[in-house]
């Protein structure tokens, strides 16, 4: 029988950055060294600068373990991602089908080489009260952080469940003529980011950037400045395209440098 969750996700904002940059990173899946050579090709500072990612840290990758051990460092935030949210299920409210689907079916076999009860005081220390959602005073804007969608088309209005599972605002993201998903383009913040759905390349919904590239396939994670988003969502809501396609910033220091294709 599924336990009640025993921990509350809430919704945080943090302050401006007022001596360094910020930056924001896709979906890490474990991929800690090639995050670490991404940061060293932007010319990251964890002195001053500050690294925001949409969730999913652990999972498929080879380096869960040390992607979760980020979140102890300060100049690293996230927002729960639907597989932290199910190692949470599965080692804390101890739901067994969920620990079962996760190891076999979610990558989630690495949490038989860990140390048991240092894994514990780490989730207990650092995942129990991962934020659903992070807002960001970034410029002139704000941008906000969620895993898969604002579901509800309305920053403020979240959803646990549906806003960390979501799949339909990446739907027919390549058709020129779809609809734009009511969770793409997201009243009462300036622009969102957003991960869970891999795509090949980061695009552009209404004001909404989807920014996993595939790390849980082995692919560097992208890295973003905050300043981009605002820029390219400001750039694509003054055009009539359903969505905007931009080249990859694996190996770009300034947003300004992305290619539209």
């Amino acid at each position: 029988m599924t336990q009640p969750k025993q921990r509350f996700h809430g919704n945080r904002t943090v302050s401006a950055n007022t001596t360094g940059q910020d930056y924001v990173v896709g979906d890490l899946h474990g991929q800690l060294d090639l995050l670490f050579e991404t940061l060293f090709t932007v010319g990251f500072r964890p002195d001053c600068d500050r690294l925001f990612c949409v969730g999913d840290l652990i999972d498929r990758g080879p380096r869960s373990l040390g992607c979760l051990e980020l979140l102890a460092d300060p100049w690293f935030f996230a927002v729960l991602g639907n597989h932290e949210d199910m190692m949470l299920d599965a080692l804390v409210n101890q739901d067994a089908s969920t620990y079962l689907h996760w190891i076999e079916n979610c990558g989630g076999e690495w949490v038989r080489d860990v140390d048991g009860g240092y894994l514990s005081r780490l989730i207990k220390n650092h995942c129990l009260t991962l934020p659903l959602t992070i807002s960001v005073p970034c410029g002139r804007g704000t941008v906000g952080l969620i895993h898969a969608a604002v579901t509800s088309g309305q920053w403020g209005v979240f959803d646990h469940d549906s806003d960390i599972w979501n799949r339909r605002i990446a739907r027919d993201r390549h058709d020129p003529d779809a609809s734009l998903p009511t969770e793409a383009q997201v009243d009462g913040i300036d622009a969102v980011v957003v991960g869970h759905n891999v795509t090949p390349a980061p695009f552009v919904r209404g004001n909404t950037l989807s920014l996993d590239t595939g790390a849980a396939s082995g692919n560097p994670p992208t890295v973003w400045p905050l300043e981009a988003v605002l820029d390219v969502v400001s750039q694509h809501l003054t055009t009539d395209k359903a969505q905007t396609f931009y080249g990859s910033l694996h190996r770009e220091p300034l947003g300004h440098s992305l290619n539209c294709f």
